[in-house]
């Protein structure tokens, strides 16, 4: 798959995108991103519906398919939600809770560690640059009073309807350890139907 095409997909994780939109992001003329778009739709990647507009013809919207988001990385599988339900009916709801605190610990630590001297702006845009390299595709908005991390891609891909409270609560405990002093919100899941995961930060003063 060439960059632009990649770039399409990366693109459409967070949201349906028009053609013109796509042209827009990515500066390359609307009969280029077209060609691009009509690949994807024989390779199954991408599917196209319309929308009504509120004026003139409707909207033409590109999303991606069930393969499409297959091709992001997927770093949890069926033996990932077999051994939490093992520990879960052997030991109980809490060692599961305190098996996955464990976890979020842990990979809190393999995260790239922000300077002890830098403002926690500049830990927080550390922060989600290392999660890039694990799969998230993660983007930062500042706020008038707070950060807004969405997450394109779930790395915890199929169990996260088996486990979206645990795993949610996890993915929380890793940006707290990782971002000292702020109170970390959950904003959407899709584990519970939205169309991407996302962290309110609110730094304490």
């Amino acid at each position: 798959m060439n960059d632009t095409r990649e770039t399409i997909l990366v693109k459409l994780l967070s949201e349906d995108l028009t053609a013109i939109d796509l042209e827009n992001e990515l500066n390359i003329n609307e009969s280029a991103i077209r060609r691009h778009l009509n690949n994807l739709e024989r390779q199954g990647y991408v599917e196209h519906y319309f929308e009504k507009a509120e004026r003139g013809r409707p909207k033409k919207l590109y999303t991606l398919t069930r393969e499409g988001r297959g091709l992001f990385p997927q770093k949890t599988n069926l033996l990932f939600i077999l051994l939490a339900e093992g520990v879960r009916n052997v030991y109980g709801e809490e060692d599961l809770d305190r098996l996955l605190s464990q976890v979020a610990d842990r990979f809190a630590d393999r995260l790239t560690s922000p300077a002890s001297d830098g403002s926690r702006v500049d830990q927080l845009k550390d922060f989600v640059d290392s999660l890039d390299k694990f799969g998230f595709y993660p983007s930062l908005e500042e706020k008038e009073e707070f950060y807004v991390i969405k997450y394109r891609n779930c790395v915890f891909g199929e169990v996260i309807e088996e486990l979206c409270e645990q795993l949610c609560n996890m993915h929380k405990q890793i940006v707290n350890n990782v971002i000292p002093n702020c109170e970390v919100y959950l904003m959407g899941t899709r584990g519970l139907g939205d169309k991407i995961c996302a962290h309110k930060i609110v730094f304490k003063d």
